[in-house]
């Protein structure tokens, strides 16, 4: 009879917490209330045969109301159950991932927030005591405190943007020939005034005999030692020891494992912590740290750029004992047809006189400060406010006239990407050849690209860091 085949089916295929369901689906009295109002009715069910997952539909229609016979068809719907699971299971997936995103996105401004305010706080604090005070000498603390607060809010900017275009994909890596001495050692060289002012004991060991140059993304790599070893410093009390140490392979071998390793004598971060340093935004908070100051994005930047490479890193730490950081990196070596690019260091100090500049700007504060720092190395400078003023001085100019052309982006009347543009199509022989660079606030890469596709030659951000744009026009000269 149909109840001792429903016994059945319950006894031997279907899990005793399927049985709830597969009763509803079966019971006689929900069949027939149903078919009362409507020709036809349905259930599923979920039963194991031979230790697999299966889903059965039944379909139950009137085969004679009068004499109460009801047909009976039972269905193996398992494909389209199994199909509707995985897309259910997707879509659980997604919004758990979405649900992280904006958690992620949240966490992040209320970092962003904190950590933006508290150097601005500085910068604005500073200035009003500066601004109140007569003392030449406290005038000048409040200025050395401004700058400082400056330049950790730049780093903040700097970092997070870094760190948004790696999170994004549009990172790559740009590889060049260079030598050995300019990698790392270099790092430590820029690196040993601020370890001195702790009376830090900075260290590196590095081997002197390897000439032959390597292939790798020098800025990435160099990225990687600034911030462990300036970590390092910043975290070592003074009187203490940085150890650096670099390693490669030998020369035979296309492809050797460079290795750094950096280690502190400093305050050691804790076990917990460990577990999630390479987190954005993270740092530890203890009373010895004092008044360090720092993004909490830099070993985020690191350990990203370790994986954007296929190396490693791992850390070894102990609280009042130190810290040891090993990264490990696979570093080609030149082979042929690759050719080591000489490039001649732009030698800052070098004479500017006689050079004539047209700068772009329509903003009067970045006008001041970047004609300061030009007429500061004897350079003469003409003004625009815009990219069409721009474009008519060049128009009017003698052929030659100016020696390199500072062109901001965002610009009224016409911005720099169509001033360039229209510049190098101008029908004069210096037209093609004047350096063009874009000094911008916008630092996205979309903006460096469409700058060159523009025709503009280098890229110098804002805030303008002096040594910088100076190294910039040296090379353009």
């Amino acid at each position: 009879s149909y109840n001792e085949c429903c016994d059945y089916v319950r006894r031997n295929f279907v899990n005793e917490d399927e049985r709830e369901q597969f009763d509803s689906a079966v019971s006689l009295d929900n069949i027939l209330a149903e078919l009362l109002h409507k020709d036809r009715c349905a259930a599923s069910y979920r039963r194991i045969e031979n230790g697999q997952l299966l889903c059965k539909q039944l379909d139950y229609v009137w085969l004679d109301k009068e004499n109460k016979i009801i047909l009976v068809v039972r269905s193996d719907v398992t494909t389209a159950f199994s199909r509707n699971r995985k897309q259910l299971a997707e879509i659980q997936a997604a919004k758990l991932e979405a649900e992280k995103a904006n958690e992620a996105k949240s966490a992040f401004l209320a970092n962003m927030s904190h950590d933006l305010r508290t150097p601005l706080n500085g910068v604005l604090g500073f200035t009003t005591l500066a601004l109140a005070e007569s003392s030449p000498e406290k005038k000048q603390d409040y200025l050395k405190k401004i700058d400082s607060s400056g330049r950790l809010l730049l780093d903040l900017l700097n970092d997070t943007l870094e760190l948004s275009r790696i999170e994004s994909g549009k990172n790559i890596l740009e590889p060049e020939a260079v030598l050995p001495e300019n990698l790392i050692p270099a790092v430590v060289t820029a690196l040993r005034p601020s370890a001195e002012l702790k009376n830090i004991h900075l260290k590196i060991d590095y081997p002197t005999d390897e000439l032959a140059p390597l292939w790798c993304d020098k800025l990435k790599v160099q990225k990687i030692a600034l911030n462990l070893i300036s970590n390092a410093i910043k975290y070592t009390p003074e009187g203490g020891t940085v150890s650096v140490s670099v390693q490669h392979g030998p020369d035979d071998k296309a492809v050797s494992v460079y290795r750094l390793v950096v280690e502190d004598t400093g305050i050691g971060m804790s076990e917990e912590f460990l577990k999630r340093m390479y987190e954005p935004f993270s740092q530890e908070k203890r009373s010895e740290m004092g008044n360090v100051l720092g993004t909490g994005l830099g070993l985020a930047i690191v350990k990203r750029y370790v994986d954007l490479m296929g190396g490693e890193i791992s850390a070894e730490s102990q609280i009042h004992k130190g810290t040891r950081f090993v990264v490990t990196l696979p570093i080609s070596k030149l082979g042929e047809g690759q050719r080591l690019q000489k490039r001649e260091t732009a030698r800052i100090n070098r004479a500017f006189d006689g050079k004539h500049v047209l700068l772009c700007e329509d903003n009067y504060m970045n006008t001041e400060i970047a004609v300061t720092l030009l007429r500061e190395k004897g350079i003469e400078v003409e003004c625009a406010e815009n990219g069409k003023e721009g474009l008519d001085k060049f128009s009017a100019s003698a052929v030659g006239y100016y020696d390199a052309i500072l062109m901001d982006i965002r610009m009224p009347v016409m911005d720099g990407f169509e001033a360039a543009e229209k510049l190098r199509s101008l029908d004069r022989t210096d037209a093609k050849t004047v350096p063009v660079i874009a000094m911008t606030a916008d630092a996205f890469e979309e903006s460096i690209r469409a700058a060159r596709e523009a025709g503009m030659n280098a890229y110098v951000t804002k805030p303008i860091e002096p040594n910088k744009l100076y190294a910039v026009l040296a090379e353009a000269f």
